[in-house]
């Protein structure tokens, strides 16, 4: 499957796993080539012109919810972010918290008296905490108004522009060296830098309790969860077994 390219075109090639439903298959990208093949993870892998891998993995709502239940989403979360900087999770399903805390999904062309509506017994906070954990892995979570909109939605997320974000200015005397430092890190905005900073004493004890997996009450600061450790560590190339220890108390 090809499309006539202009040199104007952002995108050059699309990949869609083979494995997709024949529609997925079937989507076509102005200006790029699409092809089908087996991908290790991701469903849909676009190269652009200007050398940016972008790369998606689409999940209606029920798949989201067995790979939260079976552990899969956070492995593959992980390994799309080994693959690309530009990785997203499209979910093509509305979901929506109840009355009781309980999920409530949409399913895709579903009609009924009900309007398609699926009540589970999944937990309101306990699928936006997976889906932070995603978000925290470095994986972008998009949501789309069913199989109708995915293609449009692929599509955006390609062709996007994908330039560096300027950081908004702020006052010199808001941040302090230390917390600038800190907030360079994922998942370290400048309330956790200053939490940790209170907490920790230095910013040596800082980045221990930011990079060590298993810090100990000490050291241990709330809000850093194991996904943002694992960020930390892969930004500073710590191995397995490397830790970050301060020579002296703070």
């Amino acid at each position: 499957m090809t499309s006539k390219k202009s040199p104007s075109d952002p995108l050059d090639q699309v990949i869609v796993d083979a494995r997709e439903p024949d529609w997925v298959r079937a989507l076509e990208f102005e200006g790029a080539h699409v092809a089908s093949a087996l991908l290790e993870t991701g469903d849909l892998l676009g190269m652009t012109r200007d050398g940016a891998f972008v790369l998606l993995e689409r999940k209606t709502a029920g798949d989201l919810l067995a790979s939260i239940k079976d552990g899969r989403l956070i492995a593959q979360a992980a390994r799309m972010r080994e693959v690309t900087q530009w990785a997203y999770l499209v979910v093509t399903e509305s979901l929506y918290p109840g009355r009781f805390g309980q999920v409530i999904y949409q399913v895709n062309g579903a009609r009924s008296v009900l309007g398609g509506l699926r009540e589970t017994a999944w937990k309101w906070a306990a699928v936006q905490g997976a889906l932070t954990t995603v978000q925290d892995l470095g994986v972008g979570v998009v949501w789309c108004g069913g199989d109708e909109q995915f293609g449009a939605t692929a599509r955006w997320l390609f062709e996007r522009d994908r330039s560096p974000v300027a950081a908004p200015r702020r006052p010199p005397a808001d941040l302090d060296e230390r917390i600038e430092l800190l907030c360079a890190l994922p998942g370290v905005g400048p309330e956790r830098a200053r939490a940790l900073l209170r907490d920790c004493g230095s910013v040596g004890w800082a980045l221990y309790a930011l990079t060590e997996m298993a810090a100990g009450k000490r050291k241990s600061v709330a809000g850093i969860g194991p996904a943002t450790r694992l960020a930390v560590r892969r930004i500073l190339g710590l191995q397995d077994g490397e830790t970050l220890l301060p020579l002296e108390e703070p």
